[in-house]
């Protein structure tokens, strides 16, 4: 904000400066060939990472749970009572 001398806000000086201000310090990446490459890879990586999160879940859900019984449960609490 701008204060004149008489204490009075000129905001429309203030919006003139931040405009300024933001423009001065904005960085334009688009330009770039290496730009858009970089941010290729970096989308490939990512959606990479999310696969492999997926297919790990889905292996996991599909080939392990059909093998989970209640009595290995039961076996796990009757080795935690014993150490008591």
């Amino acid at each position: 904000m701008v204060i004149k001398g008489n204490g009075a806000v000129n905001t429309m000086e203030a919006v003139k400066i931040n405009t300024k201000e933001k423009e001065r310090t904005k960085v334009t990446y688009h330009k770039s060939v290496f730009s858009f490459v970089l941010t290729g890879i970096t989308w490939g990586a990512a959606i990479l990472a999310l696969a492999v999160l997926v297919f790990l879940v889905g292996f996991i859900l599909i080939r392990g749970v059909k093998n989970l019984t209640l009595e290995q449960f039961a076996k796990l609490s009757d080795i935690f009572s014993d150490m008591k």
